[in-house]
């Protein structure tokens, strides 16, 4: 690696694993992480994750439970599923995560971010009640007429990731 080099590549503290194994000289492979050496040998080597994922549980101890929030990242957005309700960010134009995109409004990459993250964060299904502070709305509900009624800029299928020619309905796998 190049003394100084900054990356600002996605990975995940999984991938630590199989990077020092590889350094080591040692296969190891583990379905949920990769190595991320090529990006310490070469920093322009071609991205290995398109996301990644986080889960926060309260309280800490105790008997297992349900995380509290989730939240997945590509390279420009950030999906945040909290108790009370989504939130999604541009971190490009909000890189401290303080003003929270109006999910009624998403339109051309916005809406492609939120159809890539929200199956990540385990957003219901559209058409399924969420509950929110303000009350119950059918906000995936809202999200898909945006999505119909916004031209489809998407290289991918429907909001799950599947592709187009696969029917099966099943999530498409988007890490790379």
């Amino acid at each position: 690696a190049i003394v100084g080099t900054i990356s600002n590549d996605l990975v995940e503290a999984v991938d630590l694993f199989p990077t020092v194994m590889e350094i080591a000289g040692v296969q190891a492979s583990t379905p949920e992480s990769v190595s991320f050496n090529s990006y310490l040998v070469d920093p322009l080597a071609a991205t290995i994750r398109n996301h990644v994922f986080s889960e926060r549980f309260l309280p800490n101890g105790g008997p297992p439970a349900e995380p509290w929030i989730r939240a997945a990242r590509g390279e420009r957005y950030k999906l945040i599923h909290k108790r009370f309700g989504p939130e999604l960010y541009d971190l490009e134009s909000d890189p401290f995560e303080e003003f929270p995109l109006s999910l009624a409004t998403l339109s051309g990459p916005e809406l492609n971010a939120y159809d890539e993250l929200a199956p990540l964060v385990g957003l219901p299904e559209p058409g399924q009640l969420t509950l929110l502070a303000s009350g119950i709305v059918f906000l995936h509900v809202l999200v898909r007429a945006r999505r119909r009624s916004a031209p489809d800029t998407r290289a991918h299928g429907d909001w799950k990731g599947t592709s187009a020619s696969d029917d099966s309905g099943e999530a498409g796998s988007s890490s790379g």
